[in-house]
């Protein structure tokens, strides 16, 4: 029963102690009949709802997501965009246990977002908020997750509840004619030598690749002899970046030799220290359009056009390394497709340079098929 005191302070007078005693027998007489082991669970509950109120708060579950991101290009925007629009926006929230957030809370995390005019962000921010929450009820179980995300008693993700926000991140429709795009090469020749310009030109040269992951090109990963260039590939749940193999052609030839050259750790640097940020190129394609496209219309016009030059779906998937998580490509497909790559950018580029393009042929895979088209 515990020990006796007859002012109840520091331990049971006589009738606390009989009205404990009480309890017990009703308990008792209702089939628990392990009375300390009954206590014993009561006493662990009751220390872990002590606990779920004083630690694990919802700031330190945002920010163990964001230290899981460790090595992806992303994590850098979702910690920046949490430290503004929740960190400092919402600090009464994040001081409290993440359990108790409620669907209100992010309700009102992300109304504040969209009132600053900012659609596309909250649905970001939604995102990252429900990715922390799935991680943390993972962590009870799955012995993958990162061990900073256990210990927050979650037991659902109160972001559920709220609508995805997908009304405002549509896919955009944006192509620019071939004349626009002669215009933005042309522009960017201009300024040759300059990291960013020549990493936008190393990006439209092999057929729109994505600038975070140029941008983090280093030397080792250069090949002049053999010909290639890996970039690492971290988009969507995968666990490792997959390495994505991609011919050196002229005039990328002359790009890569003149800045590694400059003995950088990264290609593409602007101090000799650190990596192009990836917001400069987007700033970049925005001056250049004068607002009328941007960055992401770039990617999307390149595959437009090489589809509209011939070259297939599915080597056009290989360049630009999309669609290619299926269980064939994951598990049976080990081709690099190396030649088929180069002959179709070697046709890419010199339409780009304004060449002959007329006597290529690009082979190119569809539907399981090798086949052949002729450039026209």
């Amino acid at each position: 029963m515990g020990v006796y005191d007859p002012t109840g302070k520091k331990g049971l007078s006589l009738k606390m102690a009989s009205e404990k005693a009480g309890t017990l027998k009703v308990l008792y007489q209702q089939g628990v009949k392990d009375l300390k082991r009954h206590l014993e669970l009561e006493a662990r509950h009751q220390k872990e709802e002590a606990e779920r109120r004083n630690t694990g708060t919802f700031g330190a579950l945002l920010d163990a997501y964001v230290e899981s991101l460790d090595g992806k290009v992303s994590q850098a925007n979702v910690r920046s965009l949490l430290r503004v629009h929740v960190h400092e926006a919402f600090p009464e929230l994040c001081r409290l246990p993440a359990s108790e957030i409620t669907p209100s809370d992010i309700r009102d995390i992300l109304a504040a977002i969209i009132k600053q005019g900012k659609e596309r962000t909250a649905g970001k921010v939604r995102a990252f908020l429900s990715a922390a929450y799935n991680q943390a009820i993972r962590a009870v179980a799955d012995p993958t997750t990162p061990m900073r995300s256990s210990g927050f008693f979650v037991e659902h993700n109160p972001v559920a509840a709220v609508p995805s926000l997908s009304h405002f991140t549509r896919a955009g429709h944006r192509v620019l004619t071939w004349e626009e795009l002669d215009t933005y090469h042309r522009a960017l020749l201009a300024h040759q030598g300059n990291a960013v310009q020549d990493a936008l030109l190393v990006a439209l040269y092999l057929g729109g690749q994505r600038i975070t992951q140029l941008l983090r090109l280093q030397p080792e990963h250069v090949d002049l002899g053999f010909g290639t260039l890996t970039l690492f590939d971290t988009k969507g749940r995968r666990q490792h970046p997959r390495p994505h193999v991609l011919p050196i052609i002229e005039p990328v030839a002359t790009i890569l030799e003149r800045r590694l050259a400059l003995g950088d750790p990264w290609v593409f640097s602007g101090n000799g220290k650190i990596p192009v940020h990836p917001c400069t190129p987007s700033d970049i394609v925005r001056g250049i359009s004068k607002g009328d496209y941007s960055l992401r219309d770039i990617r999307r016009t390149c595959e437009t056009r090489m589809a509209e030059m011939g070259i297939g779906k599915d080597l056009r998937a290989q360049i630009q390394s999309h669609g290619l998580g299926g269980v064939q490509d994951r598990h049976y497909d080990r081709h690099d497709y190396l030649p088929e790559k180069r002959r179709a950018l070697e046709t890419w580029t010199a339409r780009l340079l304004g060449s002959d393009a007329e006597s290529v042929v690009v082979p190119f895979r569809e539907a399981g098929t090798v086949r052949s088209a002729r450039i026209e």
